[in-house]
């Protein structure tokens, strides 16, 4: 159990490092926005801001989906969370959704990058954010498996002290 512990903090650690670039990112895509809107009263608006953004909130949001995964905040249905078996299938379907997904994302960048695939109006190209999309999907499936491996080290400490129960403590 100690190497399953040691497995799940490990990638925990590793998720949350992306959450951190994705949040800093986030505060710099806040002040370019605040900026374009300062410039914008001026009448002095930066050229693609708009085309600049909605590929900046792709960075934002799959670099930042992994931590949703590894703090098991998605939203789920109660009633087969009921089911501890049907926990582990949901968790493991998961984990092969997100995992196919950010598979198909990478080879749409490889597609994007050879067929030199870009943006109208800035010609940004279209590959880095895919390879972003496919790495934050897989980033999920790893959260799903870090969520998992809570759940299994969690019922191993109730079979060997059934009678204690566990509070954990954040500080």
């Amino acid at each position: 159990m100690i190497i399953l512990e040691k497995i799940e903090k490990g990638l925990g650690k590793f998720i949350n490092f992306f959450g951190i670039i994705s949040a800093g990112v986030m505060i710099l895509m806040m002040f370019y926005v605040a900026a374009d809107a300062i410039m914008r009263n001026m009448n002095r608006s930066f050229v693609g801001s708009n085309e600049f953004v909605v590929n900046v909130v792709v960075i934002v949001i799959f670099l930042g989906i992994g931590q949703t995964s590894v703090k098991d905040a998605q939203i789920k249905i109660d009633v087969l969370k009921k089911l501890l078996w049907m926990d582990h299938i949901t968790l493991g379907i998961s984990f092969v959704m997100y995992v196919l997904a950010g598979v198909a994302a990478l080879t749409q960048a490889q597609l994007a990058y050879t067929m030199a695939l870009s943006s109208s109006f800035l010609n940004i190209p279209r590959w880095p954010f895919l390879i972003v999309t496919g790495i934050g999907l897989i980033l999920c499936g790893l959260g799903v498996i870090c969520v998992e491996l809570r759940n299994i080290i969690a019922r191993h400490n109730e079979r060997v002290n059934p009678g204690l129960d566990t509070v954990e403590v954040n500080v």
